[in-house]
């Protein structure tokens, strides 16, 4: 299974940022447990398929930093 922050980014003056993620091979049985995941972490869906998640987390800069600590120590990585 691949677990990729895909962006980090600003998007508005308010000082709200957006991260992205998307999950792609998702084994079979897996699915409920990446979207229970990503949304207690508070985490918006996007699009969900059969075996890919994509989400993504609007809130302060310190929120959306410890939302990204928290997703990486579940085995998120930063998309290169």
């Amino acid at each position: 299974m691949e677990k990729y922050i895909t962006d980090f980014k600003e998007i508005n003056n308010d000082g709200d940022y957006a991260i992205s993620v998307a999950v792609h091979q998702i084994e079979s049985g897996k699915l409920k447990d990446i979207v229970e995941l990503l949304r207690k972490e508070g985490f918006k869906l996007t699009s969900v398929d059969a075996d890919s998640i994509d989400a993504e987390f609007v809130g302060g800069y310190d929120s959306a930093w410890q939302a990204i600590d928290r997703i990486k120590a579940k085995g998120f990585i930063w998309n290169q």
